[in-house]
């Protein structure tokens, strides 16, 4: 990896068959800069609105919207768009994107891992990353 360069390495924990929990780490360089659990949906084969995205390594970009402010997407999806990292909690705030928190924790109680702290973490990416285009490795 180039020096500065900036990429993220998100590993995913076993399928839930709802939703998959994991880690991710970015890297600017050789040095971690952060780190991040994440939630997705489950793996139902990269269809639109209810899967996560395939393994892979993504080109990630700076987005702004009146609605969700300043935060990143996931391009070059096979077949896909607008696959976000923003903030929620629950596999049912998704639709493909990617959720990021400081911990889990079954916040509503219907036996499933959330994450929490969401808001605070992806504002902390962006604190961390800014506007700079990144790649994403999801393993």
């Amino acid at each position: 990896m180039a020096k500065g360069q900036i990429q993220g390495v998100l590993k995913r924990f076993p399928d839930d068959g709802r939703q998959v929990l994991g880690r991710m780490h970015v890297y600017r360089g050789i040095d971690q800069v952060f780190s991040t659990c994440t939630l997705e949906l489950s793996d139902k084969g990269n269809a639109r609105n209810i899967s996560c995205i395939p393994r892979g390594t993504y080109k990630v970009v700076p987005r702004h919207t009146d609605a969700r402010g300043w935060h990143y997407e996931i391009s070059g999806v096979p077949g896909r768009s607008l696959i976000l990292i923003h903030p929620g909690n629950f596999h049912r705030d998704i639709q493909g994107c990617v959720l990021l928190g400081t911990d889990f924790i079954d916040i509503d109680g219907d036996g499933h891992k959330d994450v929490v702290s969401s808001r605070r973490q992806c504002d902390a990416l962006w604190d961390c990353i800014g506007e700079n285009e990144w790649t994403l490795q999801i393993i």
